[in-house]
């Protein structure tokens, strides 16, 4: 990922934290429903891993299903395990 591709997937990660915390799941599930999935993955994967949980267990499930076709494997089977604790 180039310098330019890390800042703006940081940049999308606190904006996604931040409507989560200040509108929740619903206004997170709006915003999410609007970005590329590839984008919500970039942003997922530069994230914490406590912020990463928060963010992906509050995702609707199809799109959560979306983002893990576009995140690396590794991270993929975090999801995943995240995913089966929390829904």
């Amino acid at each position: 990922m180039t310098n330019g591709a890390v800042h703006s997937s940081q940049a999308c990660a606190q904006r996604l934290t931040l409507l989560l915390a200040e509108d929740g799941p619903g206004g997170l599930q709006i915003a999410a429903s609007s970005l590329r999935r590839a984008d919500l993955a970039a942003a997922i994967e530069v994230m914490e891993l406590a912020e990463r949980e928060r963010i992906f267990v509050a995702l609707p499930a199809d799109i959560a299903a979306e983002v893990l076709e576009e995140v690396r494997p590794e991270l993929r089977d975090e999801l995943l395990a995240l995913s089966d604790d929390q829904r």
